[in-house]
């Protein structure tokens, strides 16, 4: 269930689940942990590690450090956290650092609250995602141990949970990959959004590991009704649902396809850029008089792959995020940069290097060895990002 509705938590939010006898549960943990001047001894950090670890390798939850429960894991007291708000910054700062150097793989999308509470002490609210990287390890005294949440309970995870933990892991990735590879073989086969002709073509593809979770949706109205939703190229251009969720298009005047940006229902984003791509890519029997350079190019794809990750950001959408890039069509073709002529693509389908975008990276850091990758294709030793 949910907890709260947002993160805008006060001291009657708090109040209300004593009031109400909300009890701990699947997705809701009470803690009366006592911090002195802000920092951890080995016992509540041994703790802490495992019962975050159990919240991401089940289904996420909420931890509320600073409420006393009574036997039956009912709320009985809001006594806080022992930790003043001047306090907090020392507190949170060793929380981070103890999380990143005790869980493994690195667990995303923690975010942490404090609460001012009447009596001069906070209470500290941890929000915990489920993982898309399960399963997670903390080290406990030199040793990996893993563990998950069932009912209130937190548990060892036995041999057979780890297999489907990590069965589960394995398949996440076959299903980006085969996500990917269909969206091509639709594009080349222009059966995706309508006539993209068969000239060369580049596209990109932001691919969150939440996608694929069931029942995860975005909010479609949300690119439908904001001034920045809209393709890599063009002055306007025009919004359409379909049976995938909702794209931003330009068209020339004989209806062909000139760049669409598709956002799916379950957060994926397609952008594809036909027009301008196929000025920067031309041989001898194209007008060479069109050159878009590679680098302008880059640049373009850039600024927008930044607003469409704000836009997911906005929505909620966790990471991380798999950046995947691949021209199409693209053999006998070859490029410019800064005048200089590259050399002939060798094959019609060329795909990237995977980036990854986390909550330690930006969405520029995750294009660097796309762009690299992609570039190395035209002869090129790298991308114009340093």
């Amino acid at each position: 269930m949910t907890i709260f509705q947002d993160q805008n938590i006060t001291q009657s939010s708090l109040q209300r689940l004593i009031d109400d006898q909300v009890t701990e549960g699947q997705d809701l943990e009470y803690k009366q942990n006592i911090f002195p001047d802000g920092k951890f001894d080995g016992k509540i950090k041994n703790k802490m590690l495992k019962e975050v670890t159990a919240f991401a390798n089940s289904t996420g939850g909420t931890m509320i450090i600073g409420i006393e429960e009574d036997d039956q894991h009912c709320p009985k007291n809001l006594v806080g956290s022992g930790l003043s708000m001047s306090q907090y910054d020392t507190w949170h700062a060793s929380f981070n650092q103890i999380i990143q150097a005790n869980i493994l793989p690195r667990l995303h999308g923690l975010v942490c609250t404090s609460v001012p509470l009447d009596n001069g002490q906070i209470a500290i609210v941890i929000f915990i995602p489920r993982s898309y990287s399960r399963p997670h390890c903390c080290k406990i005294d030199g040793r990996q141990e893993y563990h998950m949440r069932v009912g209130n309970i937190m548990h060892t995870m036995e041999i057979e949970d780890l297999r489907k933990a990590f069965l589960y892991t394995n398949g996440l990735q076959d299903k980006i990959r085969q996500f990917h590879n269909e969206r091509i073989s639709m594009i080349m086969a222009n059966e995706c959004i309508g006539n993209m002709g068969t000239g060369p073509k580049i596209l990109f593809h932001i691919i969150p590991e939440w996608s694929f979770e069931l029942g995860n949706m975005i909010d479609l109205n949300y690119f439908r009704t904001n001034p920045h939703f809209g393709p890599f190229s063009g002055n306007s251009s025009r919004h359409r649902y379909n049976i995938d969720g909702i794209y931003a298009y330009n068209q020339n005047n004989k209806g062909v396809l000139n760049t669409y940006t598709q956002v799916f229902h379950n957060g994926i984003i397609e952008a594809t850029e036909i027009r301008c791509f196929a000025g920067c890519v031309f041989n001898s029997e194209r007008d060479v008089n069109y050159n878009f350079d590679w680098d302008s190019l880059q640049r373009m794809v850039l600024k927008f792959m930044k607003i469409y990750a704000e836009m997911l950001e906005k929505n909620h959408v966790p990471k991380p995020w798999h950046i995947l890039g691949t021209i199409l069509n693209g053999k006998g073709y070859f490029t410019s940069r800064s005048m200089i002529i590259s050399d002939v693509l060798d094959r019609d389908i060329i795909n990237s290097l995977d980036g990854i975008c986390t909550d330690d990276n930006t969405i520029q850091d995750a294009l660097k060895p796309v762009f690299d990758s992609l570039s190395n294709a035209f002869g090129y030793s790298q991308s114009f990002l340093e």
